[in-house]
This record gives C-alpha cells, structure tokens and sequence, in this order.
C-alpha cells in the first residue's frame, strides 16, 4: 500500500517483508515529476506506458526487445506468491524500457492474443538502421507488407523512414 504526499513528493510505502511477516513503512523520495510540452491552455498529459498482454513469455520478449534497442533495459521483474493465480515464482508482470520510454508486460495467459488492431512504428534514420531494426525484430518472426512486420510473439512493428507521413 503506498500513499503519495504531493507537497513534499514523497511517497509512504507500506510494505510486508517476506522474511520476517511484518509490515513497516518507510519514506522514499518521488521522483521530480516530468514537464512535457503543451498546447496553451492545455492540461499537461499524463505519461502514457504501453501495456503489452502475454500469454507466458513477458519476460522474455522484455529482454528481447531490450536487446533490440539502444538505452533500453529492464527495470523490474514481478513474480506470482503463494496467493496466486499463476504459479509461485513465476513471472507476472516486466517493467522494461526502450530508449527511455516506459513498458509493461504481463503474463496474463492466453485469453488475449496480439491483433495488427496495434503496433508500434519504428522511425529510422537511415537504410541501415531500418535494416537492423527488420532483422532484429522479424527473426523468428513474419514479414507482412509496406513496412510491417510481427515479431516472434506475434506483435506488430512498423519500420519506417523517418518522416514517412509526410510523403
């Protein structure tokens, strides 16, 4: 349980240690919020993180895609307890990010299958970078038309020139 005091951006965290079955609490400090352009008027957004819905393979499409693009990493793995509902120890949830840009994969089971309903475009700079981007993400994957692709667990990728939306 967390509770988050905006005057001194600190968050209370309210925590049971595995070890010793006890709750304590303790102070951490929140980051500084992020200031993000907006229109005049306009209410700040907030940021926004792509959920990606997995059957049993959350972690390992996060350190796939993590090894895919730079500056990218995983940032946490969370893993089922004893309570349920998948089994104890395995993975639930992967907070990861590529090139600074929030993620989150869940293994959720298999009610929900990717669609190309959505996708993520890649904006390249160049032919090459374009080329390793392909690569990288058809392997083991599926080339479909005019720049798209599903990766290995059947997510949909656009890869593109930058600036293709204005041609």
């Amino acid at each position: 349980m967390f509770a988050i005091n905006s005057e001194t951006s600190s968050v209370m965290i309210t925590a049971t240690t595995r070890r010793a079955m006890r709750s304590i609490t303790f102070l951490a400090q929140a980051p500084a919020p992020t200031v993000r352009p907006t229109v005049p008027g306009d209410h700040l957004m907030p940021r926004i993180i792509p959920n990606l819905w997995f059957d049993t393979q959350a972690e390992e499409a996060a350190e796939f895609y993590v090894s895919v693009f730079p500056n990218s990493r995983v940032v946490e793995v969370s893993r089922y307890t004893e309570a349920g509902p998948g089994p104890a120890g395995s993975v639930m949830v992967v907070d990861f990010e590529l090139d600074g840009q929030p993620f989150t994969a869940i293994n959720g089971g298999p009610q929900f299958p990717f669609t190309e309903a959505v996708s993520l475009l890649v904006e390249c700079a160049d032919q090459a970078e374009i080329d390793h981007y392909w690569d990288a993400l058809t392997a083991g994957g599926e080339e479909v038309q005019c720049g798209w692709l599903k990766d290995r667990f059947g997510f949909s990728w656009q890869v593109c020139p930058a600036g293709m939306g204005e041609v």
